[in-house]
């Protein structure tokens, strides 16, 4: 019986990883202050799950427009299920993410074994591989806390090519394996084009080394691998277009301008933060490339899988260079790839320095103490909230607390008034009005008004004219007072004078004749709430209030 398909091996190293990555996810859980429900992001997703397992389909309005306002088909799949059995599906996604993250560490640390022959279940490989992993701030928080795609994304990203490297050093055949996560990986997340052509190639070139470099035992399966890609991209593409109207996502329309030099210049400062507050992820892959062409010179047996994993980091870091990456800290776009890249450090260091040697545990004692200094400098960072996520669990909590209290300030007003806003995932989960969305992720016409974006990344896809066209009765930073009595209208502070973010977001609309003609900032008070509302809002809206309960002030501009 081979050795790694042994129970007590496997499944061993399995549960004890499963326990170190609760730890750590419990950890980082109380490092960013015991976040219950996400980040905005993944509010958005929670909304197409509850409406599609309700019976709505793919809506963000329960019989509004068929729009796919998230990233991720078979992460709203999945949560959809949740949903089937418990209206808070937060914990249990929480947990589906500590197993998949599980699953992906267990895989890599195999791999690693089976590269250098281990037959211990706690093995020098899997400590250093989930060092790099847990201790340097990123992949815990993403794949497991944000309740996001991510760790569903890296099982599947890691899962298929540790099946074709699997394949190519053990000469078994992996292609019911390979050709699963293929198509796994096209229904998860649209840079799966992308991650799927590269997979595919390489696997032919490893299937025309593996059966010495005659090109007909290559055909057959490459021709079936490819056309079970091939298929998989036509059938979502076919689904998409009949249901939604679009190719791809109408995330991919709000966030990618058509300006690919715009893109590349976001991605290129994008890449410039990683490397600045991720060092290691720059000078590493470096040193391990170099490693990587010596083993080739010095005809190492298996240096092709770390030229495989070369290409594995070039193409994480060339994504975030064509998309323009994204707003979020820590660096979303490479995290799923992180298991990947501690295996590359880990292979290339230890073929030249095994462990037999001396010399290999002295390597394994400097990379512990990098790992360790890593984590203090990118700690610190985290700390003060240099490019940290903290303030997107703290606003998922915060829209949702709003959307409470808009409910019950508005519990005598139907319909309830829609909010126009630039962040929809709490509001939209919680406020049992209509939510727009003026960054376009869940509309449709936003989305698509204007090919070339600007302002801040992935929040520049507002049009005036389309926001006239969607008429929110309420805009702009909608809040509940205690007291009005030392209010300041907001556009005629200094503060609003000078704030770029406020001005690049809305592009200015607050000074636009036209809006200060159709809107008016007021006062909303109700006989039955001792707080005040402040918001902009439509005459029409106005007009409609119920006045047996609710009146209004217009503030003087």
């Amino acid at each position: 019986m081979d050795y790694y398909k042994k129970p007590l091996y496997k499944f061993g190293l399995f549960w004890v990883l499963l326990v170190v990555t609760a730890v750590a996810a419990y950890l980082y859980w109380i490092k960013y202050e015991k976040p219950l429900v996400g980040i905005d992001d993944a509010n958005i997703y929670f909304v197409y799950m509850r409406n599609l397992a309700l019976g709505h389909g793919f809506v963000f309005h329960p019989g509004g427009e068929h729009v796919e306002g998230f990233t991720s088909l078979l992460w709203v799949l999945i949560g959809s299920f949740f949903y089937l059995f418990t209206s808070k599906p937060e914990f249990p996604l929480l947990c589906l993410n500590i197993v998949l993250v599980t699953a992906t560490v267990w895989k890599i640390c195999l791999f690693a074994d089976r590269f250098f022959g281990n037959r211990k279940m706690i093995s020098p490989y899997t400590i250093l591989i989930s060092g790099f992993i847990f201790l340097i701030p990123g992949y815990t928080e993403w794949t497991i806390l944000t309740l996001m795609e991510t760790g569903l994304w890296s099982f599947i990203l890691v899962s298929l090519f540790i099946h074709i490297l699997q394949e190519y050093i053990t000469n078994k055949n992996q292609s019911i394996n390979i050709h699963l996560f293929l198509v796994l990986l096209v229904i998860t997340r649209p840079e799966s084009y992308l991650w799927g052509c590269f997979a595919l190639v390489t696997r032919a070139f490893l299937l025309f080394l593996a059966n010495g470099k005659k090109p007909r035992p290559v055909v057959k399966p490459m021709f079936v691998s490819i056309l079970v890609f091939a298929s998989a991209i036509g059938l979502l593409t076919i689904f998409r277009l009949s249901y939604f109207g679009y190719p791809f996502p109408n995330t991919y329309y709000a966030k990618i301008s058509a300006d690919k030099w715009a893109n590349y210049y976001a991605g290129k400062i994008y890449m410039q933060k990683f490397f600045h507050y991720f060092t290691i992820h720059l000078e590493v892959p470096i040193l391990c490339m170099l490693i990587t062409l010596i083993a080739f010179v010095l005809r190492k047996q298996k240096a092709m899988v770390l030229a495989v994993l070369s290409g594995i980091v070039v193409i994480t870091y060339l994504i975030p260079l064509y998309t323009g990456g994204d707003h979020f800290g820590l660096f979303r776009f490479i995290q799923p790839s992180i298991p990947l890249l501690a295996l590359f450090y880990v292979l290339s260091f230890l073929i030249l320095l095994p462990l037999k040697k001396w010399y290999g545990y002295v390597s394994v004692c400097l990379a512990l103490i990098g790992i360790f200094f890593s984590c203090r400098v990118n700690y610190r960072n985290l700390a003060h909230y240099k490019y940290g996520i903290a303030f997107e669990f703290k606003l998922a909590a915060w829209e949702r607390h709003s959307a409470d209290k808009l409910n019950e300030f508005f519990q005598y007003q139907h319909p309830y008034p829609s909010n126009g806003v630039h962040t929809t995932g709490g509001m939209g989960y919680q406020y049992k009005g209509e939510t727009i969305d003026l960054m376009g992720l869940n509309n449709v016409k936003m989305a698509h008004a204007s090919k070339i974006k600007t302002g801040f990344k992935n929040h520049g896809s507002f049009n005036i004219d389309v926001f006239y066209q969607l008429k929110p009765d309420m805009f702009f930073y909608t809040r509940l007072y205690n007291d009005s009595s030392d209010y300041d209208l907001y556009e005629n502070t200094e503060a609003y004078a000078t704030d770029t973010w406020d001005h690049d977001l809305y592009k200015n609309i607050l000074k636009e004749p036209r809006f200060r003609s159709m809107y008016y900032p007021v006062f909303i008070f109700s006989k039955k709430d001792p707080r005040v509302l402040q918001t902009y809002t439509h005459m029409d809206f106005l007009e409609n209030l119920d006045t047996s309960v609710y009146s209004y002030y217009l503030i003087p501009r």
